[in-house]
Order: C-alpha cells, then structure tokens, then sequence
C-alpha cells in the first residue's frame, strides 16, 4: 500500500497521458533529489510514450550526478530561455515554490501550459493545477517511487539509480528523521534493481574538491555563536569569495551547515553566502531535540524546506539578511529569548 490517494494518481496519470509534451526541471542549487526525481520521471514518461524535456534550471546540474541514466539528456537551459508553447504540461518536482523553478525573474505560466505539482516540502502551498504534496515522505523520490507503483509502471534499473539518489540524499544517508523502515524497504528494492548501488551512494558524497574545501575554510573562520551557544551563525562575503578566489558555481555544493550540524551544542546553524552583490544564498539547520520548523523563518526570506532543513536566497544586503534573520529568531522559537 502506498500513502498516495488513488483517485489523485489515477488524475495525475490521465493529465500525462492526455499531454502533447511535458517538461521538467531542475531547481535552482539542485540536488540529488532534485535531479534524481526529474531523470526517474523523464525515464517513465518515455516508457509510457511521451515527449519530455529535462532542463537544467538555473544553476546548471551536479556533476558528480554525470552518471545517471539520462544525466546526458538534460537540456542546458534555465526556465525562461524555453518556449512554454511548445509544451502542455510542466511536471514541477521538488519545489516549494515558483522561486524554486527560477529566481531569475518572477515564474508566470500560459494558459496552454497545465501544471502537476509532486513535492514533499512541509512549505509547499499547493501552486499548481493539480498536487501532490506530502510532507511525510523524506524524498520526493520515494514519492514517485509511490506513485509509479499506483500506476502499474515497471521500475527499471535506470529508473531505480535516479530514484535511489534521491533518497539516499535527502535522507542524509537514512540519518534523518522523516526516514522509515517503509524508506528502507523502497532502497533495498531499488538496490536489487540496481546492482551498483554503492556507485550512487558513493556518488552523492563525492562533491569535494579543493574550491569547496577554500569555501569551508571561509564559513569556519567567520562564525558567530549567539544565543548563549545555541545557534551559530557563519557569514561568507563577495570580497571574502573573490580575495579567497573560490570559484561561484561550487556554492551550489555547500554542505558546510551539514557540518556545522554536527556539533551538538550549537541548535540551531545558519550560514549566509554572498553570491552577488545583493544576492544572499540561505542555509539553515537544526539539530532532531530541538523541536523547531525552520521552514517558518525561510518561508520569511522568500525560500522554504522542511522543519530541520531549509533554504533561500534572499535579494538584499547580507546585513539586512541578517537583520532579518536575528530579529525573527527569538519571535519563532521563544526558547532562544529566554537564553
């Protein structure tokens, strides 16, 4: 039995086959989810006859990924460099939000353009025309792994690499704490399908090289433990990346919140990345004990996530960024005021 209502699939199923020509995207900062969850979609829809268009999204896709089956296919392109008339149907994975598509300029879609929302954000409001939304899942992945199931779909081995990325990440390694036995179940099924599991697991942990190794030494040098010592905040400024020269593009791969993560003291960890001038990429997390939604305080700075991990990229100073941040602390979660 899945979670998924099989009225919902059975809609879900006749809107895709009713479609022309369906696309899909990666989201801004993608991740394994991200990308596994738009390959095992692009994957299925082929097998059911449809034709379907991958693209990168904005931030271009992870490299350490190049091995999933259809990785090739992914069209270079960010959401507005496409033209939406020639699709019907847009399949939106693991987005929050319409920021989540692009945050190059604001997301509108045609009236020819049907849109399907599948995400497992506790944020996601429900933007599309038809959704499906269930924040009990710990991976969009696992949801279509559902999802398939309800619609009779074989899961072929290249469809269970892309879908066992998904999890396997987004779950931390079955570290975290949306992670069930039924999730266990579903990646041992997908590693009997897919003999070389270990080269996805390995793979979604390979994303170290000596630019992120420059970036993590910046996060450590300029932190700040407030709260008497229960949220840390690190700070990382444009003239901190262009003196480090710590090329952009791999700030999509900063992990250092994970890391900062594993302090137990430090409850709450926050760190702040000045891409641009006025462009501030968000990372939050929380430690399991602490009993807080941060998707509250990044729904405020226009991004989102789940209660213990979350995300935006805020378009102000980094010091109103914090500003913001700091001030909304202690109204969210009291027990920091009262530290």
């Amino acid at each position: 039995m899945t979670k998924i209502s099989p009225l919902l699939s059975s809609q879900l199923l006749e809107t895709i086959k009713n479609s022309r020509k369906i696309l899909l995207h990666c989201h801004p900062f993608p991740d394994e989810d991200s990308v596994g969850s738009a390959l095992a979609m692009y994957q299925a829809l082929l097998g059911l006859g449809k034709k379907a268009v991958v693209i990168s999204g904005d931030s271009g896709v992870l490299k350490n990924l190049s091995f999933l089956p259809g990785f090739k296919e992914i069209e270079e392109k960010n959401f507005f460099e496409v033209n939406l008339e020639e699709f019907d149907l847009f399949i939106i994975l693991d987005s929050a939000s319409p920021e989540m598509i692009s945050q190059l300029n604001k997301v509108t879609f045609p009236s020819n353009l049907k849109t399907i929302v599948i995400d497992h954000h506790d944020s996601n409001s429900g933007f599309g025309d038809i959704n499906l939304i269930d924040s009990s899942y710990p991976a969009t992945c696992q949801m279509l792994h559902d999802l398939f199931k309800e619609w009779g779909i074989t899961i072929t081995p290249e469809i269970a690499a892309c879908l066992l990325a998904g999890i396997y990440a987004d779950t931390g390694g079955f570290q975290y704490d949306k992670t069930s036995l039924e999730t266990l179940e579903i990646a041992c099924f997908l590693a009997r399908l897919y003999p070389d599991f270990r080269k996805v697991f390995q793979a979604t942990r390979k994303k170290l090289n000596k630019e992120i190794l420059k970036l993590r030494s910046l996060a450590y040098n300029n932190l700040e433990i407030l709260f008497d010592g229960q949220v840390v905040i690190s700070e990382i400024t444009l003239k901190d990346l262009e003196k480090s020269g710590v090329d952009k593009k791999i700030i999509s791969l900063n992990n250092v919140s994970d890391e900062l993560q594993l302090v137990a003291e430090w409850k709450i960890v926050i760190t702040l990345i000045e891409k641009e001038e006025g462009i501030i990429k968000v990372s939050l997390r929380a430690q399991e004990d602490v009993g807080v939604d941060l998707s509250q305080l990044a729904a405020l700075l226009g991004g989102g996530g789940h209660k213990l991990a979350a995300g935006a990229v805020v378009k102000k100073s980094l010091e109103e960024t914090k500003n913001i941040i700091l001030e909304n602390l202690p109204k969210l979660y009291p027990w920091l005021a009262k530290k």
